[in-house]
């Protein structure tokens, strides 16, 4: 039986109005089918790790703390003669100039809306002025190296450091908030007292709801085990975006995020709609052509 193009076009509607809870549900899903948090004998410190086999040999000086763990802080990992700050600081700013003739090296820029403040911060070089704008990794490396990260090889650890799913450019002071810190927990400690999970957890001002998907999209992406904490914390958090909690459970900040979202929705529907219109009164005209 031929499906006829008005029914097609319905069904391609209702998968886009159903798309959200249903993305929403195969994450959830995804999280709770990670690895179980897998955590080191000690801190990063403290810990030695083995870069025997990394391809990028210069990447690695040291074999322990940030820079053994995850090598050289913004490693032009995808060889483009550019570092992974300054190549997250032209995709994330606006009014870029820049300080070289490579157009590599960014001199100013703004921020117009931080991610996690949603404040407008205009971004300028300098020893101290460059700390309004900072890079953070959505998934902290101390975070990742305290929950299955020590165990990964060289070569992941360090795409992983510089993956451009994990970094954004953001407010230096909410960068600082957050620290080392997932959804629930942070690693704190130095050798015989490291805890992988005694530390706060953190959340944005603002844009939770993408937060919490881009932290879950990270760890499905490398299969980094969660404590239960920051795993349920997480799941709380797509679940409350998904189904649009009631007012009284809803906090101003998260109630934006799914208002943005379901925009976001609407126009999408919109474009589909209008698309599937045009494919359908360009089939009839041929019909009736013939």
């Amino acid at each position: 039986m031929k499906t006829s193009p008005a029914v097609a076009v319905l069904a391609l509607l209702c998968s886009f109005f159903m798309a959200g809870p249903a993305l929403a549900d195969d994450l959830i899903e995804e999280i709770q089918n990670l690895p179980s948090d897998s955590q080191p004998i000690s801190d990063w410190e403290t810990q030695h790790a083995d870069n025997s086999d990394v391809s990028y040999p210069n990447a690695f000086d040291s074999d322990h703390g940030r820079t053994g763990w995850f090598g050289k802080s913004w490693f032009d990992i995808d060889g483009n003669g550019c570092d992974t700050r300054n190549d997250v600081l032209a995709r994330d700013l606006k009014d870029i100039s820049y300080k070289d003739k490579k157009n590599c090296v960014v001199k100013s820029g703004v921020l117009d809306s931080d991610f996690y403040t949603g404040k407008r911060i205009d971004f300028k070089r300098g020893k101290e002025s460059s700390q309004a704008v900072q890079i953070d990794h959505i998934i902290p490396l101390n975070y990742a190296y305290a929950h299955g990260a020590w165990n990964w090889d060289a070569d992941t650890r360090l795409a992983f450091a510089n993956d451009p799913e994990n970094v954004i450019a953001v407010d230096g002071p909410a960068n600082q908030a957050k620290s080392d810190s997932g959804p629930a927990t942070s690693p704190t400690g130095r050798s015989e007292s490291f805890n992988a999970t005694s530390g706060r957890g953190w959340w944005p001002e603002k844009n939770q709801c993408e937060y919490a998907e881009k932290f879950a999209h990270v760890a499905i992406k490398y299969q980094l085990g969660l404590p239960d904490e920051d795993r349920n914390d997480l799941i709380d958090h797509l679940s409350a975006c998904e189904t649009k909690v009631h007012e009284s459970d809803s906090s101003p900040t998260m109630k934006k995020d799914v208002n943005a979202a379901h925009e976001k929705t609407t126009v999408k529907v919109l474009a589909v709609f209008v698309f599937s219109a045009a494919v359908v009164f360009t089939r009839t005209r041929k019909r009736i052509s013939r």
